[in-house]
Order: C-alpha cells, then structure tokens, then sequence
C-alpha cells in the first residue's frame, strides 16, 4: 500500500501540475495551492510557487516549506533543503499574487 502511495505522490509531483488537498496542513488557518516543479537536470532542485500568497504571506511562506519537506523526505529520505529563494528571506519574491521559492533537496 505503501508502494502505491509513493507511486501516486511522485507522479503527481512529476507531472508539476497544482496540488490542493483537503488533506493538507492549515497554514496561519488557510490552504494555500501550490506547484513544484522539478528540475530535469538535478532532480534534487525545484521551483515552488504558491497561490494567492497576498491572503497571508506568512501562511504562504509555510505551506511552500512543508511541499519542499514533502518532496525531499519522499524523495530523498531528508527535510533538508538549500535554498536559493528561501520562505526565510526577508523580502519574499511575490511575482502575480503567487509567492516563489527555490531550492534543492540536501542529501
């Protein structure tokens, strides 16, 4: 069953289309959509963008850290990242209401 879920998450992943849940964590009391895009050439870095990050930054900023955490523990067994654009940084890069973040898994 395990096997299944893990297959289904990665595709999901891999296709880089917008993940919504009603399962997914409530971030400063909201869900946020997000997308995370893999790199071809290095598997370990992504690109993440969440929607509508004006309704709270600081929600969006979380709920794009926790798909990072998602797709690196699932992936690669470990939550850490480095950064490139981090949900850290103090100006978030805000590009069309949708927050951006860059990254690669650590391993």
């Amino acid at each position: 069953m395990k096997f299944v879920c893990l297959i289904s998450i990665l595709a999901a992943v891999t296709a880089c289309g917008r993940i919504e849940t009603e399962n997914d964590p409530l971030f400063d009391g909201m869900r946020f959509s997000s997308k995370i895009t893999i790199s071809k050439s290095n598997p370990k870095a992504f690109d993440i963008v969440v929607a509508n990050a004006a309704k709270s930054v600081a929600g969006a900023r979380e709920a794009g850290r926790w798909r990072s955490t998602v797709y690196c523990v699932r992936t690669y067994g470990s939550s850490d990242v480095d950064w490139v654009i981090s949900p850290d940084a103090d100006a978030p890069v805000i590009e069309n209401g949708d927050l951006i973040l860059k990254g690669a898994c650590r391993t």
